[in-house]
Parts: structure tokens; sequence; C-alpha cells
């Protein structure tokens, strides 16, 4: 997996960054307070603090000191686990937490965590699959990737769609949901294990795009993208640019895409 692994390099750049000759870094890591060297998340609240999700605990700092918050097991307000995926800041300002044991939604006044539950979860899928990364709609819909799948919460009605993009039997790397993207159609963007997928919210069908193609027959290789990045405002057309990063370079979308099919429907009950 893909981190900092020397801590953090906070970085300033001048407002065009086509011009940029110079960047300065600081280094942030054990010795100046943050929990772990593995870092795999980063944030900035509304309040200009920033969050930093790490192996050994969520880390906020305010440009002097770090404050570490980690899994308690004796306390149900704590975060549900110390091993951090991921840091989301929604567009209403709630800053929501991924982690090796569900998803948190963090109470700036009591400085908790609320472990979010859905009224037709009763399998508890948001409270105990590892959550990787995190997308809010307009129209107030979380989409959470997960290890096994993706997940369509809707925050106002309290209620979740669990689908899944290939049957566990075929390939389960493909329900690895490592970032998620949204295009100015409204298709969601998924970058997974096994490589980039169009999802349709509206009929939950997608598409597959070949992220690096097998050159050799002994070729050893995976289609893992990590994150995604969709210009705004940069095409008309229906397959935007969206450009990925993975573990063969930085490919973009402008592949042949496989045949359409429809994600599973799993039950959630």
């Amino acid at each position: 997996m893909k981190h900092l692994a020397a801590g953090l390099l906070l970085f300033c750049w001048l407002p065009l960054w086509g011009q940029v000759t110079n960047l300065h870094f600081t280094n942030l890591s054990i010795d100046a307070g943050l929990s772990d060297k593995m870092v795999f998340a980063v944030a900035q609240d509304s309040t200009g603090l920033m969050w930093f999700g790490t192996a050994e605990g969520l880390n906020r700092y305010d440009g002097y000191n770090f404050e570490t918050f980690r899994y308690n097991p004796g306390d149900s307000t704590s975060v549900s686990a110390s091993f951090i995926n991921c840091i989301h800041l929604t567009r209403t300002g709630e800053l929501w937490i991924g982690t090796e044991k569900g998803l948190d939604l963090y109470d700036p006044v009591t400085e908790s965590f609320v472990k979010y539950h859905a009224d037709n979860d009763s399998l508890r899928l948001l409270n105990n699959l590892r959550i990787r990364c995190i997308h809010d709609d307009p129209q107030g819909v979380m989409w959470v990737g997960t290890l096994e799948g993706l997940i369509r919460l809707d925050l106002r009605k309290r209620y979740i769609n669990y689908f899944v993009l290939v049957p566990d039997a075929f390939d389960r790397m493909a329900n690895e949901i490592r970032s998620i993207c949204a295009d100015r159609h409204g298709m969601l963007w998924l970058g997974t294990f096994d490589g980039l997928y169009r999802f349709n919210p509206t009929d939950n069908s997608f598409v597959r795009y070949e992220t690096r193609s097998r050159k050799l027959p002994n070729d050893t290789y995976n289609n893992l993208v990590n994150a995604l990045y969709i210009p705004e405002n940069c095409c008309t057309s229906e397959v935007p640019a969206a450009w990925s990063s993975s573990t063969s370079g930085i490919p973009s979308s402008r592949s042949a895409p496989s045949a359409r099919k429809t994600a599973d429907l799993r039950t959630t009950t």
C-alpha cells in the first residue's frame, strides 16, 4: 500500500502551479508529535485544522501541536479503530472517518466520534467493513468504498444499498474500492484493485476501463488504482479525462471500456 513512509511533508506553492520552480517542505514526523510514520489520509476542515489518518490513530494538527485520537475499547465514543484509511470533509462541513472497523462521524463539540447506523443495516456493514474511501454528492448521498464493495448511504433516510461489482467467485479484487470521484454527468468513477470503473447511479450499471495491459506472458502486474482526479469543466464528452494514480503510472480513462454490466445489489438484512 502506498503511504508516506517518512511522516508528513508539508509544502506551499504559488497560485500558478505550472510556474512553480521552488517547493519548500517541512517534515513533521514522530519527533513532532505525529502518532505514526505511515500516513494514509490528509484533510483540512472548515476551521483550518489539518487531519492526518495513520496506522496508529487519527491526528489533528493546529500548526503547532498534534492531538491523537485512538480506539479505546472502554469508550464507545472513541474512533472505531486506530488504523485510519480515509478522511472526508463533506459539502456541509462534516468530518467523516473511514477505519478498518467502519465509518465514524466526528462531533467537534464533544470531540468524540459517532458510529453511524442505517435503519436497514442489520448486518452492520457500516460498522464492520474496512472503509477505503468516501464521497458525498449534492443529493445528500454518501458513497462509501469498502474492501468488499460499494455502499450507497442516504443520510436523510438513514438507508443503505450495498453493491458488488463482480461476484465473489470470479474476482473479488474488483470489489476493493480505493477511490471515488464524480464527473459533471453524475457518473461515479471507482478506482479499484482491478482497474478503473464507471458506475451509473441511476441504473446501477458499470463499465470497466483497462489501466494497464499485460505485455509479456509472465508479466506480473495488477490494475490497482489508488486515487482519481477529474478536472472541473475539462471536457464536454460523456467520458471525461479521469486521471488515476496506479502502481503502473498515471493512466487516463481514454481507453476502450468493457461491455456494460449491472452491479449486484446485495441484501443488508
